[in-house]
């Protein structure tokens, strides 16, 4: 058994390289096997008869029967097929009798038919063999010329006729041209082996596309689960739809999975063409955001999408039930109106372009188009593959370009709110900050306290400067805020004439000059202390702010020994106040975004302080801070 197995690799080893020989010599001189083939003696051009039936009930057996009087005819005499019809042939090889004994078997091949029979005389009598790309393989393997069956001489039936039973399903062909050839077996197993070595240098292209497709297809996948955004989502099913429909067939895939049930490789065929047509559809749709920018296109590309859903569904009913003929009709119907329908979405999008997504669609489409017109007259498949690469390049910029111009836009956004919220904590500080302390400095004049009225004056422009010189700018740097929090408590401490006193620390290790911050984050904080917990406080006021280094984050406290939140709260009621502070909600919600956990308000930490015998003693407010250098 092993030596078996060894002399049979032997065999195919052997079989490559000649193949590979063969195919070399006809490099070199591509007449060589078209001279053998078109020898007179090897291979014989016949003119068949036909008859033309709708009814398929007739047999062959009725064929046969002398009383019949079946009129055959030159094929000449014969229109455009259609899939309804059954057209039964007949061969007269009566002149070859001679020639045909002299090979044991030959290779018929009378045109382009899905589904075929061929009947042959034995001493059981007549005998069929059914074949053709759509017949049932009853467990033969696929040839690589479906068309082609061979026959044996001595077979014949009455000594000289061959008779087929044909129908052309998938397409309407001219049948005056309809002929017949006979080759040798032989003859025609070296033709094959010339075909099969010009089918493995077109997988070569075949394989290069789908490689590009499967990179490009794992990329649009991936970018989907990160930004869960649909055209990703359908130009994935773009990708994988156009890598099934060109690279099923060179890889031998259509014979591998559906060998034994051709109607559905047919099937399969068939709709992945429309269903290309459908993502391309879908994926336009959400990559150009025609609903907000181009509502009218967007209404005719749901009206498309659905139609061409129920069209997969209605052709797929259409072809189980071997109704070809509308089937035929409707490809051609749907072919005919996307292109229509992609002519005119192009010039209306050149048109109303809001954007230069535009561009990536009418020239990826462009390039699609030209490689399937090249590949319809020049009769090469490797155009439609140019064609379609080019596309997949450009709608892949496309993709980029648009998630970079997402990017900025959210980027720009997001600086934009950032700047309304802190001019908004602004605005709400300023105007009763700015009252009460120009109240001061007039009550000091009024007292004639001079010196204390120009130090508080001092102090004051040099916040307000700060202030507004800061004013463009979300961020600053640490030392700024550390400045601003100091003269701000300084005005505060010299409008209560030192009612309280005040501690502000940075740690040593903290790049104070680099590390950026967003601007009067802390004050908010630092003026509920002050107002709040240590004015309403009878003795001793102590406010102490701590910038505190830990590694990725600054831990910032805010922490004073006033009369705490429970008792502040209660003074409030008393007064009649229930206004709570915008200010604090704001850096709240702007310390959530910075950790990138919007919504999240609890990263804010307030604890209430208590001495020994479990009274009030104050309240301490942690706020981590990342670090962005």
């Amino acid at each position: 058994m092993i030596q078996k197995v060894q002399d049979n690799q032997k065999t195919k080893r052997l079989r490559i390289i000649l193949l590979l020989m063969a195919y070399l010599l006809l490099l070199v001189n591509p007449g060589l096997l078209s001279g053998q083939v078109n020898s007179s003696e090897n291979r014989i051009r016949l003119s068949p008869e036909l008859f033309l039936t709708m009814h398929d009930s007739l047999t062959i057996a009725d064929v046969l029967d002398p009383s019949s009087k079946l009129l055959f005819r030159p094929a000449s005499e014969f229109g455009r097929s259609h899939p309804d019809h059954i057209y039964w042939v007949k061969i007269d090889l009566s002149e070859y009798t001679d020639l045909l004994a002299t090979e044991a078997e030959w290779i018929l091949a009378a045109g382009s038919f899905e589904d075929a029979t061929l009947y042959y005389q034995t001493d059981q009598g007549i005998q069929a063999l059914r074949f053709g790309y759509l017949a049932p393989m009853q467990g033969q393997k696929r040839t690589l010329i479906d068309s082609n069956v061979p026959f044996k001489p001595a077979e014949l039936i009455d000594g000289r006729y061959v008779y087929l039973r044909m129908r052309k399903l998938t397409a309407f062909r001219d049948m005056s041209t309809q002929r017949a050839t006979i080759t040798r077996r032989s003859v025609a197993d070296a033709a094959n082996d010339g075909i099969f070595l010009r089918l493995l240098e077109g997988r070569i292209t075949a394989l290069v596309f789908s490689g590009l497709v499967i990179i490009v297809l794992l990329f649009s996948i991936s970018a989907f689960v990160l930004h869960k955004r649909n055209e990703y989502l359908f130009y994935s099913f773009y990708l994988f739809a156009l890598l099934v429909y060109f690279a099923r067939r060179p890889f031998g895939l259509d014979d591998s999975v559906f060998g034994q049930i051709p109607l559905v490789e047919y099937m399969v065929h068939q709709e992945f063409q429309v269903l290309i047509n459908l993502c391309y559809t879908l994926f336009a749709r959400y990559f150009l955001s025609t609903q907000q920018d181009y509502p009218v296109l967007d209404k005719f590309i749901k009206i498309i999408a659905l139609s061409l859903g129920l069209f997969i569904v209605i052709d797929c009913l259409l072809i189980y039930f071997y109704e070809f003929g509308t089937h035929l009709i409707m490809m051609d119907a749907q072919r005919y109106f996307m292109a229509t329908f992609g002519i005119l979405g192009a010039v209306y999008l050149l048109l109303k372009r809001k954007s230069n997504l535009v561009f990536f669609i009418v020239i990826g489409s462009f390039s699609y188009t030209v490689g399937a017109l090249a590949t319809l007259f020049l009769v090469d498949n490797d155009y439609m593959l140019l064609g379609s690469s080019i596309e997949i390049f450009v709608f892949t910029l496309g993709l980029g370009y648009k998630s970079r111009s997402v990017l900025m836009d959210n980027a720009r956004i997001q600086r934009e709110v950032l700047q309304l919220e802190m001019k908004a904590l602004r605005a709400q500080m300023n105007p009763h900050f700015i009252f009460n302390s120009l109240g001061s400095i007039q009550h000091l004049i009024r007292r004639d306290q001079k010196p204390e009225a120009l130090q508080y004056l001092s102090k004051f422009a040099q916040l307000l400067r700060q202030i507004l010189d800061s004013s463009n700018h979300s961020t600053v740097s640490l030392k700024e805020e550390v400045e601003l929090l100091e003269n701000y408590i300084e005005l505060e401490a010299l409008r209560f004439d030192g009612r309280f006193e005040y501690k502000l620390k940075v740690d040593e290790t903290l790049d104070v000059y680099n590390l950026e911050i967003p601007i009067l984050l802390i004050q908010p904080h630092v003026e509920n202390a002050i107002l709040h917990g240590l004015l309403p406080k009878k003795g001793e006021a102590r406010l102490e702010i701590h910038f505190i280094d830990q590694d990725t984050e600054i831990l910032c406290t805010v922490e004073d020994n006033g009369i705490g939140r429970q008792k502040s709260a209660e003074l409030k009621s008393s007064r009649g106040v229930t206004h709570q502070s915008r200010g604090l909600s704001i850096v709240a919600e702007r310390v959530s975004n910075m950790h990138g956990k919007e919504g999240d308000l609890q990263l804010i930490q307030i604890d209430d302080i208590v001495n020994g015998k479990d009274e009030a003693a104050g309240t301490r407010v942690s706020i981590l801070i990342p670090k962005d250098e």
